[in-house]
């Protein structure tokens, strides 16, 4: 056990490395509404990890439990939040917590949820009404949420990616894939 938490620490630093010396991306400020910038943030790298009862905690870089495990399920940090699940029965848990285990966006009802990136994550809020011929499974429409919780461009997708140059690749509600800006503009293939 103590082998897998090591080189899962090991594997998830070399990452964070690489992602903190890369350079920070601009995104042209005429239409943003959001602005993202983390230059001038330090993010603490906390590591998931799984106990001996199944559940979810996070550790530091050196092994030390720093939020100890208590959810169902959770995601790695990104942007100093990280997506976990609350065990059944306290599902009012779910949603993004912060390095120091607070949590700081509540989504009790979300099914699934992807990592922060320039200040925006995706998060699926329920399970499809009907089977959709265009995904696999029941995991629901996405929402774009802000690091506040708030749905802001007010519009569901099928599939959404991580923003990366201030563009996310979606996939409509009528399949079509389209990228979005930080503003919430839909556009045909990104610029």
């Amino acid at each position: 056990m103590k082998k897998t938490i090591t080189w899962i620490i090991a594997i998830t630093l070399i990452m964070s490395i690489a992602v903190a010396c890369s350079e920070p991306r601009e995104v042209d400020g005429s239409s943003v509404t959001n602005i993202w910038s983390d230059e001038d943030m330090e993010w603490k790298t906390l590591y998931r990890y799984e106990s001996e009862t199944g559940l979810i905690g996070y550790v530091d870089a050196s092994g030390e439990i720093i939020i100890e495990p208590q959810f169902y399920g959770g995601h790695g940090f990104s942007e100093g939040l990280a997506f976990v699940r609350g065990v059944p029965g306290r599902e009012e848990q779910t949603g993004f917590i912060d390095v120091e285990g607070n949590l700081v966006i509540p989504l009790p009802t979300a099914l699934e949820a992807r990592r922060f990136s320039e200040g925006f994550a995706a998060v699926s809020i329920r399970e499809w009404e009907r089977p959709n011929p265009l995904v696999d499974g029941t995991l629901g429409p996405f929402i774009i949420i802000d690091r506040a919780g708030l749905d802001v461009f007010g519009q569901e997708f099928i599939w959404v990616r991580s923003f990366e140059d201030g563009f996310a690749q979606v996939m409509l509600l009528n399949g079509n894939e389209r990228y979005i800006d930080r503003a919430g503009n839909i556009v045909r293939r990104r610029p």
